[in-house]
């Protein structure tokens, strides 16, 4: 099966409540993306918090709180759901981050462009 989009990861890759992240165009935040894992299901979104501007992650792969159990901005600390991406705490209360269209493809996570 052929894609129109770009390859992030594998399924298996993000583990239970772990994130991948990936930039598809160096230097473009636009194009950058990051995949969560949660109960099974794949999330994926644009790596851009809603309030701020700037990347959710504070490390490679680094988007959950310490419990896992929320994605965390940070700069601000905006607490969303990993399920929906709306913000529930924080600066941003009430926004949301940008869901992105993927597939899964050969056992490959891949971003719809």
């Amino acid at each position: 099966m052929e894609s129109s989009g770009k390859a992030i990861c594998t399924l298996d890759e993000p583990g239970e409540l772990e994130a991948r992240s990936a930039e598809l165009v160096p230097g473009d935040e636009l194009t950058r993306f990051f995949v969560v894992k949660k109960s099974g299901a794949c999330y994926a979104y644009r790596n851009i918090c809603p309030h701020a501007g700037a990347p959710l992650n504070w490390g490679n792969d680094k988007f959950l709180s310490w419990d896992n159990s929320f994605l965390v901005c940070s700069l601000h600390g905006a607490t969303f759901s990993i399920e929906t991406g709306y913000c529930f705490a924080g600066p941003g209360k009430g926004l949301s981050l940008e869901p992105v269209p993927f597939e899964i493809v050969n056992g490959k996570v891949v971003i719809k462009c």
